[in-house]
């Protein structure tokens, strides 16, 4: 309908500032940080499932039944993504296995990607397609760049918007 078109299509310069934005934000998020605002995004969107679903059903046409149950897969997404960024993902490896080995511990520590993921989504399944590319850079404090497909990318768009609000810094 009426919201066909009045997203503008991103050049190539758009798309190289948003890698750079992205590249040179360092997050400050704590695991604990990262678990509260994937919690909070589930709980947004699901306080405004019928809207959310509203946007789903009239960008990419399904129906109301399939558009509410993906709502309801998205906020699983996040909520999942929210419970593993507190998991403890270092681990401890003994250096004394072998003959040459010493008695020593070797301990792990992931850290976030040096530059920007880069997503690209699908035009079916809007929100829930780019649920399962966001959360887990969230969960992880990466930063992403996503192109969603110009068919249906206002749901992305709306997504963002609750991802702010739930407390993500838009460099991210």
């Amino acid at each position: 309908g009426a919201l066909v078109g009045t997203v503008p299509k991103a050049t190539v310069d758009d798309v190289r500032r948003a890698f750079a934005i992205a590249r040179g934000y360092q997050s400050t998020l704590t695991r604990h940080d990262r678990y509260r605002i994937l919690h909070r995004t589930a709980e947004i969107i699901r306080a405004r499932a019928a809207e959310v679903s509203d946007l789903i059903t009239a960008e990419c046409g399904i129906c109301k039944k399939d558009s509410l149950y993906e709502v309801g897969r998205a906020c699983d997404v996040f909520t999942f993504a929210g419970n593993a960024a507190l998991a403890d993902d270092g681990q401890i490896f003994s250096c004394d296995l072998t003959p040459h080995g010493k008695s020593r511990k070797v301990y792990t520590l992931r850290e976030p990607l040096q530059g920007a993921i880069s997503a690209i989504t699908p035009f079916n399944h809007p929100l829930n397609q780019v649920a399962h590319k966001v959360a887990p850079s969230i969960a992880t404090n990466n930063r992403m760049v996503l192109k969603p497909t110009e068919k249906t990318p206002l749901t992305a768009l709306l997504l963002a918007d609750v991802l702010y609000e739930a407390g993500l810094p838009p460099p991210m």
